[in-house]
């Protein structure tokens, strides 16, 4: 290590005595410059060794030793860094502490300020799960093609965590703040001994249920901690468990900059189990507010659909005629052309035998007889006329009769065409009648959870003049013992006050 004066010991024996007022220390300064000397020298280390001697002060601050077989380091984390510690060790643990080394000059001593704690052995953990992890993904476990969507709206939630602690009680809150439904627990422990067989287990267990009772999205989940915590998440059995479930399965392992295999083979990863309980379920309000949109366009689109369908029906029937009327004036054409054929033979008999009966003195038999000849053949000649305009007349009936039964048949069609028309949207009519008392049953229950929110909720005390006591860490005190000497937050409903409790005396 470079010396704090020049290396060449007699250059610095002369200076001193040519001009030894100028170059007298203080106290001080020789200590800041070794402080500054070794924390240039060192700066952020990583250091391995036994904790001794760990105590927490009341200020927040922890102090110990960290020693090895011969010497020992005095080490300190500042409640800031304290708050934020994973993992806590006790007397004895092996541990590598990452901080900064520096002097302390009151006591002359040097001591090392810890950022991070970690268990000894850390670094084998990392180089098994780099080993796990390239295995597991070279078989595929990890591809994004694998991944699923999670359904939007599902009725059952499987969970997969601790029956006890904080996480199952965050998902539940959640689950109920946004959009309750059934949650179906799979007990089973997180860390230590069984930990990875039980998440297996209740995994497949879950996948193996009927289908009437199985769960629509599995949330595997975990609180915050250090690797060795977590480790059961990134056993191979587990991991293999969550890529093979045919259930989407949410991972919701530990703190946000906390990742396991877990992470890797679940179809989605949250950064907290409270995250997986949000990305699980939407809002039911903002749902209720969706529907009711959807509802109202709806119902504008099938008026107006319906509207402009009568309106068609009402032009069709305005434009096509009425194929009875046109056979009926057919009808009456023919029998008035049958009418006057008759009526003119009559006449032309009639008047013939007048004229015969009048002049007969005045013809002999035979005027009479060619007389008679002519008429028969005039006869003959109206009767070939009568007989074809009869079959003209027959062959327009059939025409008329075959064009009736064409216009019918298209009719037909049209109408058949129109009432699956009608039957369609009478379907959609009762759709949306469906759907609208469904969404006021979700309406109703709405409100009646948001009522017992309120009633449970615990801001109701504040507003009667009660007051909400949390330690320096927001949790909520129960009891005096818990804060016998420190500083708490007092919480009253219209704002927090700091508090200082003394012991009793």
């Amino acid at each position: 290590m470079t010396d704090l004066f020049t290396e060449n010991q007699a250059e610095q024996e002369e200076v001193i005595k040519a001009s030894p007022a100028q170059n007298i220390l203080t106290v001080s300064e020789v200590s800041n410059s070794l402080r500054m000397l070794i924390e240039r020298e060192f700066g952020y280390v990583a250091v391995e060794g036994e904790v001794s001697g760990f105590k927490a002060a009341a200020s927040g601050h922890i102090y110990f030793d960290l020693k090895d077989k011969t010497n020992l380091i005095k080490s300190v984390v500042w409640r800031s860094a304290a708050a934020g510690l994973k993992y806590r060790p006790k007397d004895g643990d092996q541990v590598v502490l990452y901080g900064m080394l520096t002097a302390y000059g009151p006591r002359s001593n040097y001591q090392l300020i810890v950022k991070r704690i970690e268990p000894a052995g850390a670094g084998v953990l990392m180089q098994r799960f780099e080993e796990l992890k390239r295995q597991l993904a070279s078989e595929g476990l990890f591809d994004r093609g694998r991944k699923r969507s999670i359904p939007y709206l599902p009725r059952r939630i499987g969970v997969v965590t601790s029956p006890t602690g904080a996480v199952i009680e965050d998902i539940k809150h959640r689950i109920e703040d946004r959009f309750p439904t059934h949650i179906q627990l799979a007990e089973v422990l997180v860390q230590g001994v069984g930990a990875k067989e039980q998440i297996a287990e209740a995994i497949e267990t879950l996948n193996a249920l009927p289908e009437n009772t199985r769960p629509e999205v599995i949330i595997v989940a975990r609180g915050g901690g250090s690797m060795e915590d977590l480790w059961a998440f990134n056993e191979e059995v587990v991991v293999r468990a969550v890529a093979a479930s045919n259930i989407p399965v949410i991972s919701a392992v530990g703190h946000e900059t906390d990742i396991t295999l877990c992470d890797y083979a679940a179809d989605m990863r949250a950064p907290t189990p409270t995250a997986a309980a949000e990305l699980a379920l939407p809002v039911k309000r903002e749902l209720c507010e969706k529907l009711n949109s959807i509802k109202s366009r709806l119902e504008q689109s099938a008026i107006g659909e319906v509207r402009a369908l009568k309106k068609h029906v009402i032009l069709f029937k305005m434009a096509l005629p009425d194929p009875q009327s046109h056979l009926a004036q057919a009808q009456f054409k023919l029998e008035d052309m049958r009418n006057n054929i008759n009526r003119v033979i009559h006449s032309n008999i009639n008047t013939t035998c007048n004229k015969f009966t009048i002049k007969k003195q005045f013809f002999n038999s035979k005027n009479i007889r060619n007389y008679f000849d002519y008429k028969i053949g005039r006869y003959e000649q109206l009767s070939t006329r009568f007989f074809a305009g009869k079959a003209l007349i027959g062959e327009t009936r059939s025409l008329l009769n075959k064009h009736h039964h064409s216009m019918q048949q298209s009719l037909y069609r049209k109408h058949e065409r129109d009432l699956q028309l009608l039957s369609h949207m009478n379907t959609r009519l009762d759709c949306i009648n469906l759907l609208l008392k469904r969404v006021g049953s979700m309406h109703e229950q709405l409100v009646e959870k948001e009522k017992l929110l309120k009633s449970y909720s615990p801001l109701g005390p504040l507003e009667r003049g009660y007051v909400i006591v949390q330690d320096t860490a927001g949790v909520v005190v129960r009891h005096a013992q818990q804060v016998a000497d420190g500083e708490v937050t007092l919480r009253f409903d219209d704002g927090t006050r700091q508090a200082k409790l003394s012991k009793d005396k």
